[in-house]
């Protein structure tokens, strides 16, 4: 459709069953039919186009001109049906019920045209009833197989939206057309050989429509059938106006000529079928749904122009009431269709971005539940070292009960014991460590975005979908927090940034981390409304900022004035250790 026109970028990845094809390297052939059966067909499609022209460049009168159109498209036609049936059994599972249409179609053309041979001879009458059944059975099997086919690659998108369009499209060509020739086509001798190939065009204008319609949703490696389908539509729909032209003429004037043109339409129609494809082409599915959202409609330009052509033909034959009354019925009928086009669209769109929303929504709490395995990963971490610092502790507390249990001049052998059981103990405690340490590190690391990104995860986590302040998130590069300062600095981050999602209102949050001599700075300031601090007392995120910073010898200070928001500035670590207990073996008084 001419809706479909917009930035599509093509997926980057391969199809079901293809493979890039390395430098010097042609990829695998996907086509049901191998490539020098294709080109033979498309040779035989040139060479008995050419003896058609030749043979029927002088064809006159209705009977010799219908044995010559019948004739010249059986040559190809009939193959062509053979060929059909073949792609039906050997395309994609998802496609094969497409192509049984299109073959029940091109089956009922195929009886329509002989019928019109064959029963001429018999019952004139007879035959022209039987040729006009098939004409509207056949564009009742192709128009649905069109739609299905453009149905399977529409994604989430609605099927009413196309309908419409579709619709849409058919009235603002067909009508001023109709309006132009109208009177023409029935008043002709030959009225129901023209009026069954003006039914023909309308219908050919719906098959062009679906095969631009899927030239602009399918990706572009896939795109060599669909405009196949283009050119075939276009030639069928050129040589339907000459077969109305051959028909007001009484098939007299460019019998000859059109006669070739069918052959070369049929013959388009064989490489059309040569060229199906033994895998589905990707359609809108492959975009995510707000790349499935409808962005621009061709079909309401060409609406604007055909009101606009309607306009000028009912002043130009005011003098026809019948043009007024077509031209009148038209505006409406489009009018209508695009009103309830644009209602429709507005529900898929919104239907659409549903869809992104749920999808964000998932993602969110995907994210949630990683942060909550990663704090669970550290706590279990954390809880397994103090296990091994206890055991450590056991086995030095068991060391120095062995030495107050000997004697005052202990033999060298007890101490010996004691100290290898003591130095056992310590080396399992130390590979057991190392063990844990390899288990939890890191493939690699990312530097600064340890913290960043824990931020603004945390900062999605508490906004949603509403309306968030812009946050800055700068970190010193050369930060290396050890894993306990990291942990804290993480928290009292996230607290501050909680303290203002629920009280500031801010418009910024700014967050800094930095280095001051062996000290860890983080600062958190927000724009937001602020507060007095010798008015408002300390809430519970400031009491736990400020307990967390006391784990590690740290301080924390909140800075604020009503209306000019509030800084958070935390100094990690900034204390030096304190001194170790000096653990000695003192000998007893003897």
């Amino acid at each position: 459709m001419a809706s479909e026109m917009q930035d599509v970028r093509p997926s980057p990845r391969v199809g079901l069953g293809c493979a890039r094809a390395g430098p010097g390297r042609a990829g695998p052939d996907l086509h049901v039919y191998p490539r020098p059966v294709r080109r033979a067909g498309w040779g035989a499609v040139g060479s008995v186009t050419l003896v058609v022209w030749w043979l029927t460049r002088s064809v006159e009168g209705e009977d010799d001109y219908l044995t010559a159109w019948v004739l010249s498209g059986a040559v190809l036609g009939l193959p062509g049906l053979a060929l059909t049936w073949w792609s039906g059994s050997h395309v994609a599972k998802e496609d094969r019920r497409v192509w049984r249409l299109w073959f029940v179609g091109y089956g009922i053309t195929v009886l329509g045209c002989a019928a019109l041979l064959t029963l001429s001879t018999l019952d004139r009458d007879w035959a022209r009833g039987v040729w006009l059944a098939s004409v509207v059975l056949s564009i009742v099997a192709f128009g649905a197989g069109n739609t299905l086919i453009m149905r399977s690659r529409a994604g989430h998108r609605a099927t009413a939206p196309d309908v419409l369009d579709l619709a849409s499209l058919g009235v603002a060509v067909v009508a001023p057309v109709a309006l132009a020739v109208g009177d023409t086509v029935v008043s002709a001798d030959e009225a129901w050989f023209v009026l069954s190939w003006s039914a023909i065009s309308v219908a050919l204008v719906h098959g062009v429509a679906v095969a631009a319609v899927l030239v602009a949703r399918i990706r572009p490696e896939d795109r060599e059938l669909a405009w196949l389908g283009v050119v075939l539509g276009v030639a069928v729909l050129v040589e339907a106006a000459g077969q109305v032209e051959v028909g007001v003429s009484g098939f007299q004037v460019g019998a000859g000529p059109v006669v070739a043109w069918h052959a070369l339409a049929c013959g388009i129609g064989v490489g059309f079928v040569l060229h199906a494809m033994r895998r589905p082409s990707a359609g809108l599915d492959r975009l995510p749904p707000q790349g499935q959202v409808r962005r621009t409609n061709v079909v309401s330009l060409l609406v604007l122009a055909a009101v606009l052509v309607l306009v000028v033909e009912a002043v130009w034959w005011r003098d026809r009431p019948w043009v007024l009354l077509g031209a009148t019925l038209s505006t409406a009928a489009l009018l209508v269709l695009s009103s309830l086009r644009h209602l429709l669209v507005a529900r898929e769109t919104a239907r659409l971005y549903g869809l992104v929303e749920r999808a964000a929504a998932e993602r969110r709490q995907l994210l949630a539940d990683v942060l909550s395995h990663v704090d669970a990963d550290r706590h279990r971490v954390a809880t397994r070292l103090h296990q091994q610092a206890m055991s450590s502790y056991s086995a030095m507390a068991s060391f120095v009960a062995a030495l107050e249990m000997a004697p005052a001049s202990p033999p060298a052998a007890a101490l010996a014991v004691a100290a290898a059981q003591a130095r056992t103990d310590l080396a399992e405690q130390v590979d057991t460590l190392r063990d844990v340490l390899t288990m939890v590190a890191p493939p690699s690391t990312d530097g600064p975005q340890r913290l960043v990104a824990p931020l603004r995860a945390y900062v999605d986590s508490l906004y949603h979908d509403g309306c968030r302040p812009d946050l800055e998130i700068a970190v010193a590069d050369d930060v290396v927090p050890d894993w306990t300062t990291e942990v804290v600095a993480l928290r009292i981050a996230q607290a501050a940034i909680a303290n203002a999602h629920r009280h500031a209102e801010c418009d910024t949050i700014s967050v800094r981390v930095e280095t001051q001599g062996r000290a860890l700075v983080v600062e958190v300031e927000d724009d937001g409304l602020g507060f007095d601090p010798a008015v408002t007392t300390a809430g519970s995120g400031i009491a736990t900022m400020r307990l967390l910073a006391g784990c590690i010898q740290g301080d924390v200070e909140v800075a604020s004035e009503p209306g000019s928001g509030t800084r958070v500035r935390a100094v990690l670590g900034s204390d030096p250790p304190s001194a170790r207990p000096d653990l000695r073996v003192i000998p007893g008084e003897g």
